[in-house]
């Protein structure tokens, strides 16, 4: 199964099954990929328009710039949200063991 192959309705009902995979990483790399389809488009719509032609160099820089700092942004955010819910599992002192034993 070669997951970006599939149709979107075929990847949700894969996603739902007790498959492990696709899981989180998956659907962050298709958050990733639908939102860079989005600023393709903008960048698509602006392009070559006289209009925005002195700020194009400035907004293609933002995006990117930008961009970049998400990625920070949701890897705090996740590690608070794990964090929070392996406490009310119960399951912290099990996961610091695991993450001791792989070195982690």
């Amino acid at each position: 199964m070669i997951l970006h192959e599939m149709t979107l309705p075929a990847f949700v009902e894969e996603l739902a099954s007790n498959s492990p995979a696709p899981g989180g990483g998956s659907i962050a790399a298709l958050g990733g990929a639908l939102a860079a389809g989005l600023v393709s488009m903008v960048g698509e719509l602006t392009r070559g328009r006289e209009k925005y032609a002195a700020a194009q160099a400035d907004m293609e820089k933002t995006l990117v710039d930008n961009g970049m700092t998400i990625i920070d942004v949701n890897k705090d955010e996740f590690k608070t949200a794990a964090a929070a819910a392996y406490d009310e599992l119960g399951w912290t002192e099990l996961r610091t063991q695991i993450y001791e034993e792989a070195g982690l």
